[in-house]
């Protein structure tokens, strides 16, 4: 029998598994900020270049929009997470308790997941909006904010929800089966049992979920491109609206500037956003120590300094006592919660926000997390607020989800069928109810040339997948712990902070390759974006399958990358294939990389393509009626698809072995 050692790959052997995924990767998530740090110094006047040093900068942050649009961003993205994981929590609750019982609520939740965004919004815009009345979405900032907001979190729900619902799997029912006999009834279950149980996931949840609220661009965009302006949005150089979070005032700026150094310096500052609350999601989730600790406490006082505005010394030294007194941080906060509501009043909205305080919350939650791990404390205090509204709220939301599913699935239905292009939802049957607005889609506007357009990317993408992934996985799945730790935290530290602030200098960089209105740099996202999900996928198969395998390969002279192609892949057939269904329908529903990158109309994929139907919401003579019909046909070939590729995932040769 072969010893370890002369089992593993060799240095040379694994640096070419590697090199294709390292390619990809460093084009992709490490370039687009090298390149944005150094346009951010540059005058760039569509390729003519000269020197601007920190003038980029001064001209950003010199306006008060840049403060509003960050302050609007670290709003949405509180409200967000918070409404997305207490829902989400008490909708897998819900799911977990109810079991086969639950399938309708379970239908419900997978709605919003498998829609395509571009889709979803703008039916949401048709349904609230309509024509206007009751609810404007373009003059009413209230409504402008909200309503955007709920949509967001209706379309969060599902991953939230199914990551909890795995946690609460692993609950043993004795212990609530126990608690039944005693007379608890069951929100006390839920309370004193189930939810202390999941702290470590809940967590975890909480920081995804703000990170992803940060960046966001998509729902925004396609509901109300902004909102509509607020008094105290008016600078000097730029209106903010309700809804102008940091991605949409970088795009803003980007496709109304002639000046991409000053976009690339926009981006270096939301990339400094990110990292910030990227960095509380790494440090949260890693275990204590002393310089993770310090360093978790010292960031309110930066983001303090940074954003605090006239109060942001004062605030910043007492944010500094909390290095030696941890303790003092619930009282801070209080404190600076109190001192925003006075801003709030006298400076109004959006400067009176503090995006300090949100900072200073996620910080608190890790601490009281780690605080209640050591000394054992279990968490069963019940808050009130949470008591009380218990019994409404497993009626209600389970009720809301199903509601607003079928809402969106009939309104669709309802638009597509219609012969006119009215959105007002007045009666069971559409307007002058036919077939008008398919034979409008395949014939005037040729919407199968779109949907070939996709699907070539698409194609393209799931065929490259394994050639680049399945190599760099085996080299996980065999190599030392640290290394394949290390590649699996950096593809994900990368994922975790791509957004708008990466593809606008993307869009530099492929300008100068000269592959810009090309699906070229769409592949290659795209493909970026699938890493994270295919290297755990596939290395966690690689790792179970039997070491007899390498063994016989070596014995009979088979080199590694043979090996990999004549045993490893054909065995690994069913992961293979259904890595490359996610990324196949990762990039047929990718709506923003093609909205930056494909200039031609006829080269559109068909997500840009649907959108120009009805475009944003100020856009005059939207085709509501040839929208709905092009987005039934996607959602009809997304299924059909995905049942295709599916049945050719089956079982493989590995079961008979097994046998």
């Amino acid at each position: 029998m072969l010893t370890p050692h002369k089992s593993r790959i060799s240095t040379g052997s694994r640096a070419g598994l590697l090199l294709p995924l390292l390619a990809v990767a460093a084009l992709v998530g490490v370039a687009p900020f090298i390149a944005a740090l150094r346009g951010s110094f540059l005058h760039d006047y569509f390729g003519r270049i000269s020197p601007a040093g920190l003038d980029n900068y001064r001209y950003i942050l010199g306006d008060k929009a840049f403060s509003y649009s960050l302050n609007i961003t670290v709003l949405w993205a509180v409200l967000q997470t918070a409404l997305t994981v207490s829902f989400g929590l008490l909708i897998a609750y819900r799911l977990w308790r109810r079991g086969k019982r639950g399938r309708l609520l379970h239908v419900a939740v997978l709605v919003p997941w498998g829609v395509p965004v571009y889709i979803a919004v703008p039916v949401w815009r048709a349904l609230i909006h309509g024509d206007g009345e009751p609810f404007n979405l373009l003059l009413q900032p209230l409504w402008g904010f909200l309503f955007p907001l709920v949509v967001s979190v209706w379309l969060t729900l599902p991953a939230s929800v199914f990551i909890l619902y795995s946690g609460f799997k692993k609950i043993g029912r004795r212990m609530m089966e126990a608690a039944a006999l005693d007379g608890a009834d069951d929100r006390t279950i839920a309370f004193r049992i189930c939810f202390p149980q999941l702290r470590e996931i809940l967590l975890s949840v909480v920081l995804i979920n703000f990170v992803k609220a940060l960046k966001e661009f998509n729902v925004v965009f396609l509901m109300t491109a902004g909102g509509p302006p607020l008094l105290q949005g008016i600078t000097e150089r730029y209106i903010i609206g309700a809804t102008t979070t940091l991605s949409v005032f970088l795009y803003d700026l980007f496709t109304a500037s002639t000046d991409y150094g000053v976009s690339s310096a926009f981006s270096v500052l939301l990339s400094l956003v990110v990292i910030t609350a990227t960095m509380i999601y790494l440090i949260g989730r890693s275990h204590n120590s002393r310089s993770a600790k310090r360093l978790l406490l010292g960031l309110p006082v930066v983001v303090q300094l940074l954003t605090g505005g006239v109060l942001a010394l004062p605030l910043a030294a007492l944010y500094l006592l909390v290095l030696w007194r941890p303790g003092l941080l619930s009282r801070l906060i209080g404190l600076h919660l109190l001192v925003m509501g006075v801003l709030l009043f006298f400076r109004g909205f959006p400067a009176g926000l503090q995006p300090a305080v949100a900072v200073s919350l996620a910080v608190w939650l890790i601490e009281r997390r780690d605080r209640r791990r050591r000394h054992g404390r279990t968490g069963n205090r019940r808050p009130a607020i949470l008591k009380t509204a218990w019994r409404g709220s497993q009626l209600v939301l389970p009720a809301a989800m199903i509601a607003a599913a079928a809402s969106m699935v009939l309104a669709l239905l309802w638009l597509s069928f219609s012969g006119l292009d009215a959105v007002t939802f007045d009666s069971l049957m559409p307007p002058a109810a036919g077939l008008r607005a398919y034979r409008l889609a395949f014939g005037a506007e040729r919407i199968h040339k779109y949907f070939y357009n996709s699907f070539l990317v698409a194609i393209s993408t799931a065929l490259l997948l394994p050639f680049i992934a399945f190599p760099a996985a085996w080299v996980i799945a065999r190599g030392r712990g640290k290394t394949g730790a290390l590649i699996l935290a950096t593809v994900q530290l990368l994922g975790t902070v791509s957004g708008m602030h990466a593809l606008i200098p993307l869009y530099i960089i492929f300008r100068s390759m000269g592959v810009i209105n090309t699906y070229i740099p769409l592949v290659l996202i795209y493909l970026e974006h699938s890493f994270v999900f295919s290297l755990f996928t596939m290395s966690a198969f690689l790792r179970n399958l039997p070491p007899s395998l390498r063994e016989a390969a070596l014995l009979e002279g088979a080199g590694p990358v043979y090996y990999l192609r004549k045993v490893l892949m054909p065995l690994s057939r069913p992961v293979l294939f259904a890595t490359m269904i996610v990324a196949f329908l990762g990039a047929w529903n990718g709506f923003l990389p093609a909205l930056l990158f494909i200039r031609d109309d006829w080269k559109y994929t068909i997500g840009v393509k649907i959108y120009t139907f009805v475009g944003s919401i100020a856009s005059g003579s939207p085709q509501w009626s040839v929208f709905a019909a092009s987005s039934v046909i996607n959602l009809l070939i997304l299924l059909l698809l995905f049942q295709l590729m599916k049945r050719y995932g089956g079982s493989t040769a590995l079961v008979e072995l097994e046998e």
